[in-house]
């Protein structure tokens, strides 16, 4: 059982009314009664609609609790909204918000532990948060207070220019903590931020020493994972995560980016079909546009054009 982690089945709608069915933390379902919508005035049925609707593929659509100000007003941060719930069996909470009138995210888990511990090795690049907080929260979680508060990476927001600079950032970023001997595991398109024209790293939550990789399982999100990570999900070939694993994983979010979100992978949940879709990506000329074109279908060669693709990736973005 884990407090706050109340997560939405379904919802019924009439007029200005909306009813919710919910698993609470024992995972019982529960109704919410009849809430008010409202396009006008923030109320706690629309706030719990929007919040169903935009969760991401990655989670499920949680209500937020009641409580949130009270929960982080004990650590000196002002709470604004929530950022995201995630559903990694942490209870983790992440809100925006400001701490001495500085725009600033807290994040809040029952062990981050971790995470306090690579931020504090990486604690002098500057393409990584600083951590300018940490403690408990009222209800047992720990917490970190981290700056800045960006934005994720937006082709048509951000232009060609942008999300280059940005994503030479976060390769700069690998790189220090490469270098500091310690590797992310989770490179995606969540974990980049983008703020006053610069790429940021988050969520070192995973992130593992290089003595600890034999040792420490596979992890990462899915839609970003390297081909040789995917296969040893599905066929449980032993595979050590490298340095190779994280630029292919950046690789795909550049690709994720250039098209929108609308990568032919994406949809498909078998992982042979999206490692096959990966390596046809990977050999096709590509466009930053919504589209990928003129894909080719020689497996063969792949491998040669695998390596050469992510050899000029890594040239231009400058981590050599």
């Amino acid at each position: 059982m884990q407090r706050g982690r109340r997560f939405i089945i379904g919802a019924v709608c009439c007029d200005n009314l909306i009813e919710f069915i919910y698993a609470n933390s024992e995972l019982k379902l529960k109704r919410s009664g009849l809430l008010e919508l409202s396009f006008t005035k923030q109320t706690t049925g629309m706030q719990m609609l929007l919040n169903m609707l935009s969760s991401n593929q990655h989670q499920l659509g949680y209500s937020p609790p009641k409580d949130h100000e009270a929960l982080v007003g004990t650590s000196g941060f002002t709470y604004e909204n929530v950022l995201r719930q995630a559903d990694n069996g942490r209870g983790s909470l992440v809100f925006s918000g400001f701490i001495n009138s500085k725009k600033a995210v807290l994040k809040a888990s029952m062990d981050l532990n971790n995470e306090l511990k690579m931020l504090e090795i990486l604690k002098d690049c500057e393409y990584i948060p600083q951590v300018i907080n940490k403690g408990l929260l009222s209800d047992g979680r720990m917490f970190i207070v981290t700056t800045p508060a960006g934005v994720h990476l937006e082709a048509k927001k951000h232009g060609v220019k942008g999300t280059l600079k940005a994503l030479r950032d976060v390769m700069k970023a690998l790189k220090f903590s490469h270098e500091h001997h310690i590797y992310h595991r989770d490179v995606s398109y969540l974990n980049i931020v983008y703020k006053n024209q610069r790429g940021y790293l988050i969520d070192w939550g995973v992130a593992s020493n290089t003595s600890d990789l034999v040792n420490a399982p596979l992890t990462g999100t899915y839609l970003f994972s390297s081909l040789p990570v995917l296969n040893c999900f599905e066929s449980g070939v032993p595979h050590t995560y490298s340095v190779n694993d994280e630029i292919e994983s950046l690789f795909y979010v550049f690709m994720y980016i250039a098209c929108d979100g609308i990568v032919r992978w994406r949809k498909h949940s078998d992982l042979s079909t999206s490692v096959a879709i990966k390596y046809n990506v990977m050999i096709c000329p590509f466009e930053f546009g919504r589209h990928l074109v003129k894909y080719a279908y020689d497996y063969s060669v792949m491998t040669v054009y695998i390596r050469d693709v992510l050899d000029q990736f890594v040239r231009h973005i400058n981590y050599s």
